[in-house]
């Protein structure tokens, strides 16, 4: 299942997407403009948009919100950076280096349409259908564990991406966290870290 937003019905790629099988909702999305599963976001930028995008600083808004929500944001580039417009290059590689100072923030460049709507079909099919990893010597435990870890210290009521990446930095494992005391955790998530703190210590047998 692919969510579309709905000011997305402007591009093919809905129709891409269907054309190839995939199942796709259109609504409106209050972050991102393609979502898959609960753990997934996409923002789509077209190249001949991104300039005005950033000048605008709408994109920056656009950003916060997609890693607080989202454990897999993606930022979407499509089109040809040599046509990008309004925008020197310095200021264009500047952008790019804004972004990567994000941890989990994932930033990929299609070519066309077509290519977005491939990547987010095979992206829709890997959620649910899993990964078939290439063989390789090297194994992936750590990045694997580091995943899980993201995954249940996101699944804390009221914790988004971006306030789970903040718990894991200063507290550096889940042992930490739920052992945290009420000032350390207020802390660091103020009133949410103290309803943390005591959710973490209620009884219910």
């Amino acid at each position: 299942m692919i969510y579309v937003d709905k000011l997305e019905l402007r591009s093919k790629i809905p129709s891409l997407l269907e054309e190839r099988g995939a199942d796709i909702v259109i609504k409106k999305l209050d972050v991102a403009d393609y979502q898959i599963g609960s753990e997934w976001g996409f923002e789509r930028k077209r190249i001949d948009d991104l300039s005005s995008s950033i000048i605008k600083k709408r994109i920056f808004k656009q950003i916060y919100e997609l890693v607080s929500v989202f454990i897999h944001p993606v930022i979407i580039i499509e089109g040809d950076i040599e046509k990008i417009r309004r925008l020197n290059k310095e200021a264009f590689w500047g952008f790019i280096g804004y972004l990567l100072s994000y941890q989990n923030l994932k930033i990929i460049w299609t070519p066309s349409q077509l290519d977005t709507a491939i990547l987010l079909l095979t992206v829709a099919r890997q959620n649910l259908y899993g990964v078939k990893e290439p063989t390789s010597f090297y194994k992936r435990k750590a990045h694997d564990e580091y995943e899980e870890v993201m995954r249940i210290i996101h699944s804390f009521p009221g914790v988004g991406a971006k306030r789970a990446t903040i718990l894991r930095e200063v507290f550096g494992s889940i042992y930490n966290i739920i052992n945290a005391d009420r000032e350390a955790m207020k802390e660091v998530l103020g009133k949410r870290g103290e309803y943390l703190h005591e959710l973490f210590r209620k009884e219910y047998f």
